[in-house]
């Protein structure tokens, strides 16, 4: 429900495993545009007949009574919740059976779903765009979602060669509200002309992407020593503010005395000698190198 720029990659997803998709999308105007990106989209993922696929397995409708017959409804209409919510309590009332996704940012499930006949069935795919690339899924239960509804999903997203992962039904869910910290840090340095964007953008490209690439960010942490980041959080509070505040948690384990790699316990749990642990993370650093050196391009400043 809804071809624009993440629905129409979603078609091409899942034309792309051999499924028949129904895209619903009234707006005449952006289904020209869907066409387009659909196709661009089978381009990028390999497909050498993507006219055959196109043609043999795509259908678009104005009318929301043809989704009775679907077995798998995924909503990427804008960000507006009352849009959202009337979409799905027609889409119940029409058809029982069918499971219930929604590709929602921000909202939580229980509030998409709010007017939605059969809450058993209904789950939130949080998908990244470009979504035909990024194989990373945040997949959020509401309380009354299936175990049933669950599995179906997350064996569906893996057929399609993407990596599912639960997250609780929070606002922004994991990944939004790390975004949203990440870019509302990186405003504030520009804006107080500590870099500016085109040399944020190469630094953050060059360090904490590079090494992201390889490792989240609590193992980041891990191989940097908890002790460490705790005495960073109290520097930058001190100057910049309470958003620094040390989080509690991190406060209790270096407490503990878990401070990651160097006392084989922090956010993990690490076994086996420094040196082989050292190794392996290098190894890795140096695979993603090479990946950098191969394929990675720099900004020229902005004109």
């Amino acid at each position: 429900m809804g071809l624009g720029t993440m629905g129409s990659q979603f078609a091409s997803v899942f034309l792309m495993a051999g499924h028949d998709v129904l895209g619903y999308e009234p707006n005449d105007s952006q289904w020209a545009r869907a066409q387009k990106q659909i196709r661009q989209g089978l381009l990028t993922l390999g497909n050498e007949r993507i006219e055959q696929t196109f043609t043999h397995g795509f259908r678009r409708t104005t009318r929301l009574e043809d989704v009775q017959h679907v077995e798998f409804v995924l909503e990427a209409v804008p960000e507006k919740l009352d849009l959202k919510q009337r979409l799905h309590q027609s889409v119940s009332r029409l058809n029982p059976n069918a499971i219930l996704a929604t590709n929602t940012s921000a909202f939580r499930i229980v509030d998409v779903f709010a007017f939605t006949e059969g809450p058993h069935r209904v789950i939130g795919t949080h998908w990244f765009n470009p979504p035909h690339l990024v194989p990373g899924v945040e997949v959020i239960l509401s309380e009354k979602t299936s175990v049933y509804t669950r599995e179906i999903v997350m064996r569906l997203l893996r057929e399609l060669g993407k990596e599912p992962v639960l997250v609780e039904d929070s606002p922004g869910f994991v990944i939004n509200r790390l975004q949203m910290a990440l870019v509302n840090e990186a405003v504030r340095c520009v804006e107080e002309k500590v870099v500016s964007p085109n040399e944020m953008d190469i630094l953050v490209r060059a360090t904490l992407g590079f090494r992201l690439a390889q490792f989240g960010p609590l193992s980041v942490a891990d191989w940097a020593g908890l002790d460490i980041y705790k005495s960073i959080f109290e520097y930058l509070k001190e100057h910049l503010g309470s958003r620094f505040d040390c989080p509690q948690m991190l406060n209790d384990m270096v407490d503990r005395g878990e401070l990651g790699i160097k006392t084989r316990r922090g956010f993990f749990q690490y076994t086996g000698d420094f040196e082989t642990l050292l190794s392996n993370r290098d190894k890795s650093l140096r695979k993603q190198g090479q990946v950098w050196s191969h394929g990675g391009e720099s900004y020229d400043e902005p004109k």
